[in-house]
């Protein structure tokens, strides 16, 4: 075994030290974004949801993207939602009721 370079007393002094505030109020604001954004997507309706997915699947930056979800004006989603997603049915389920007429 290597004697350390830095004596094990100074290494455990720096395990000890605390994070500096500013570092622990940054990711408390950090995170209280990321669940008001998530808080935010989730009520935009699955449709939103669908097409985030659907960019991350694609390779888009997840934070990238919620970033531009969270722009959106939800009434003006309301409205382009309707918009081909009108059926909750599943494909399979379409083809067999379109047979039967």
């Amino acid at each position: 075994m290597h004697p350390s370079p830095i004596q094990k007393s100074r290494a455990i002094a720096a395990k000890k030290q605390p994070l500096p505030r500013d570092f622990l109020a940054d990711r408390q604001r950090a995170d209280l974004r990321l669940r008001r954004q998530c808080a935010r997507l989730h009520a935009l309706g699955p449709r939103s949801t669908y097409e985030y997915v659907k960019w991350i699947v694609n390779g888009a930056d997840p934070i990238t993207a919620l970033n531009a979800f969270d722009r959106l004006d939800p009434a003006i989603v309301k409205y382009l939602g309707r918009i081909g997603w009108t059926s909750r049915r599943t494909p399979d389920e379409r083809v067999s009721h379109d047979k039967d007429r």
